[in-house]
């Protein structure tokens, strides 16, 4: 339990997490919804009226609405005044233009024949074997074999994601200690650049 909650007994407030926890799907669905229709990148040029971002993403403006008030209520986009909204800067990651995006991971995670493993889960509790095999009778390479679409997905998920755990490894770790060609080859095996390290 995390140390937000850990002490809480208000049940009125433990409630609310609960189900805030158990309907965590439907937040994914709605992020996932958004990365496919480039919400973010449009609004990267600066906040937009809710009409002129349905019109550019191809969606309904009523169903965008609630789901960009979802969205802005976890912190990813934020409710302006006359019917407009704006990227912060924890959007910023559903770009599909900036360093360590998780737009394509946000895509997968939603995608239809992934979320249908979930079903399974219950089966995967109860007897150790893959809900991924019970919903599409196939294991998941093999079902990325068979699929090249959802294949050629996550693998550009895949890298993106490796893209950004080397570009944290290399801004976490003070390189300073091993000599300059040796900590070049670090960041450029890494494949990400090397930024300054904040004084202390």
């Amino acid at each position: 339990m995390s140390d937000g909650i850990r002490n809480v007994e208000d049940p009125r407030v433990l409630g609310q997490r609960m189900v805030e926890l158990v309907n965590g799907y439907q937040v994914s669905a709605a992020i996932g919804a958004v990365a496919r229709l480039g919400v973010a990148d449009f609004l990267s040029a600066g906040p937009a009226h809710l009409g002129d971002v349905a019109a550019r993403v191809g969606a309904d403006p009523r169903s965008l609405e609630r789901v960009l008030r979802l969205l802005a209520n976890v912190g990813i986009f934020e409710e302006l005044d006359d019917a407009r909204f704006a990227l912060t800067a924890f959007g910023e990651m559903l770009r599909s233009d900036v360093p360590g995006s998780v737009h394509r991971g946000a895509i997968v995670a939603s995608e239809e024949w992934h979320w249908r493993a979930y079903g399974h889960f219950i089966h995967s509790v109860r007897t150790g074997e893959p809900g991924f095999r019970q919903a599409h009778g196939c294991g998941f390479w093999e079902y990325l074999e068979r699929h090249p679409q959802a294949g050629t997905l996550v693998n550009d998920s895949m890298s993106r994601a490796a893209s950004f755990i080397a570009a944290a490894f290399v801004w976490a770790y003070d390189l300073s200690g091993i000599g300059s060609t040796r900590r070049a080859a670090v960041v450029s095996a890494l494949g990400c650049a090397r930024r300054p390290r904040p004084r202390e």
